[in-house]
């Protein structure tokens, strides 16, 4: 499903809208923008660059030690389930990865991929 700016914000799927009609005209800023390439310039230009540019200057702030001990401890519990599992995903990867149903399209996939690469 496809949501809405407004309704993903809402939901928390996004952190920020950013609208395009949002991103006001600054004079010393055109001109200051004027001087840079252009690939550049129409990046700096873009009100959704110019707030994740400002919001990667506030991460940039926080002590790296700091951002790894608290991805850490986010992580650690996904981490646990993932290695106490590890063995039934991976048989359950193999069951159905080997499963006829998986097999005939996969081997139709690599059969067109060595035609198309003797055609070249």
């Amino acid at each position: 499903t496809l949501f809405p700016p407004e309704e993903a914000l809402a939901v928390g799927l996004v952190d920020n809208v950013v609208r395009m009609e949002d991103s006001e005209s600054n004079d010393s800023r055109d001109a200051l923008l004027e001087l840079l390439p252009s690939v550049i310039k129409d990046q700096a230009s873009d009100p959704v660059m110019q707030k994740a540019y400002a919001q990667a200057k506030m991460y940039a702030k926080i002590p790296p030690q700091a951002r790894v001990a608290s991805k850490l401890v986010t992580r650690e519990e996904p981490i646990r389930d993932m290695i106490a599992s590890r063995e039934a995903d991976t048989n359950h990867f193999c069951g159905f990865m080997t499963h006829e149903a998986v097999q005939y399209p996969l081997k139709a996939y690599v059969e067109a991929l060595k035609k198309k690469s003797s055609k070249k």
